[in-house]
């Protein structure tokens, strides 16, 4: 029983009841340390707003096949007491342009529903014994992407874990029982969910997250206290010609090679693409150079398709100066990798912390990791590999074939782990040159 003084009105939680168009959500309600935040929170809230506590630590949840409303008139009372007040909570979750396009009252709102996640609708009724309605509000919740520690495959749903969604609850049901409140809707950021796996959140946990700020094309961190800054240039495309006058490239280079060797050198535009960059603490510049073969008898489904068409010989390069620093290949939709990488799809973590795992189902839902690119060859003389998945958001780095680093982020990083405490800072930025280029679309 929750401590309170006398004079405070007593609460049951008749019922709370869910609704979910979208994923399981609803089951960290189930949980029982989920269960005894969220009620906890409850309480202080109904003791901040309406001088109330809860009566018992019942959460009495009804999980409801399709959506229905409450009546004030046909609602049970679990306690027939004239001094006790009785509370029904509905939360339900939409699919977000389900619900956008269904409510014409948010059309003008589209800023915050491009960025959302998931919707969810949170409604408080609270009648006394009489059945008299004390409180009736309902609340839409917009969860849009927050900022995250976690590393790994993102989940498509739940849209936020379970801490982010006792936060929602708590900031929702404060509004819902302040009489001071004024708005319908609020957006909350929360921090996405990924999938458990068998190759980065067993061992992630004993590496510090090196939190990454990126704003126009530079990415800033700080490492053993020392403060890196990379810079990613703009990208160009340049086609190549391989005979006439307008020739562009060498007879006896490799590349002219490995167009020569396509034996479609006639029927195929091949495209150089280049990128610069630099590592400012160093004061050195690099030139990332790539090169892609497009057939206009091949069935591209679109432009990116095309674009990342790379040749697959071993000619890209990442250049310093006249000095190439790497040389490697790159193999496209592919799910080679290093042993066996897998995610188990019934169960969710914060992405950093093993002990967060949640039971979505209770037998072993296992998936081989698909990766986007795969990228292997030699950088300063060792063998390299970046592994580039979950839409190119997760990128691996191994040196000697050891994990060296991880880090999230599609064009600059967002954060980053390092597990080969030898990896030298240079060799680090250089790898995320490659990895980080807006080529691998």
């Amino acid at each position: 029983m929750f401590l309170s003084a006398a004079s405070q009105t007593k609460v049951i939680l008749e019922q709370f009841r869910t609704f979910s168009m979208v994923g399981p959500v609803m089951k960290y309600l189930s949980n029982e340390e989920t269960k005894t935040v969220f009620l906890k929170q409850l309480n202080n809230n109904l003791l901040k707003h309406k001088n109330a506590q809860l009566n018992d630590h019942d959460l009495r949840l009804i999980v409801l096949p399709d959506l229905k409303q409450t009546s004030s008139s046909n609602v049970p009372f679990t306690l027939a007491d004239s001094s006790t007040w009785h509370m029904y909570l509905d939360l339900y979750e939409f699919e977000t342009n389900t619900f956008y396009f269904s409510q014409p009252e948010y059309k003008e709102d589209s800023a915050v529903f491009k960025r959302t996640e998931s919707v969810f609708q949170l409604g408080v009724l609270l009648t006394n014994s009489a059945k008299e309605i004390i409180l009736n509000e309902i609340m839409t919740i917009c969860v849009s992407r927050g900022n995250s520690s976690g590393f790994g495959i993102m989940a498509a749903t739940p849209s936020l874990g379970s801490k982010g969604f006792t936060d929602m609850l708590n900031l929702g049901l404060g509004r819902l029982l302040d009489p001071e409140n004024k708005i319908a809707m609020m957006e909350v950021k929360a921090a996405p969910v990924y999938y458990a796996d068998n190759f980065i959140l067993p061992i992630i946990g004993n590496h510090p997250v090196i939190q990454v700020n990126g704003k126009n094309n530079i990415a800033s961190y700080k490492r053993d206290q020392t403060d890196e800054l990379i810079r990613m240039g703009d990208s160009f495309y340049e086609q190549l010609i391989v005979k006439g006058k307008n020739k562009n490239i060498e007879d006896n280079s490799l590349i002219n090679t490995a167009i020569i060797n396509t034996d479609r050198q006639s029927s195929s535009d091949f495209v150089q693409l280049r990128q610069e960059s630099r590592d400012v603490l160093r004061d050195k510049n690099y030139t990332l150079k790539m090169f892609i073969e497009i057939n206009p008898l091949f069935n591209y489904k679109n432009e990116d398709e095309a674009f990342t068409s790379f040749m697959p010989d071993p000619i890209h390069f990442l250049l310093s100066d006249k000095d190439t620093i790497a040389k490697f290949k790159i193999n496209k939709n592919t799910a080679l990798g290093i042993g066996d990488r897998k995610i188990y799809l019934n169960k969710i973590s914060n992405g950093y912390d093993s002990t967060s795992i949640i039971l979505l189902r209770p037998d072993d839902v296992t998936r081989n990791i698909f990766a986007e690119y795969v990228i292997s060859g030699s950088i300063r003389n060792e063998p390299f590999m970046i592994i580039c998945s979950d839409r190119n958001m997760l990128k691996e780095f191994y040196l000697n074939k050891k994990t060296a680093a991880v880090a999230m982020g599609k064009f600059l990083p967002e954060r980053i782990a390092v597990f080969d405490a030898s990896l030298d800072k240079e060799t680090l930025n250089q790898l995320m040159m490659i990895g980080f280029s807006r080529f691998f679309r």
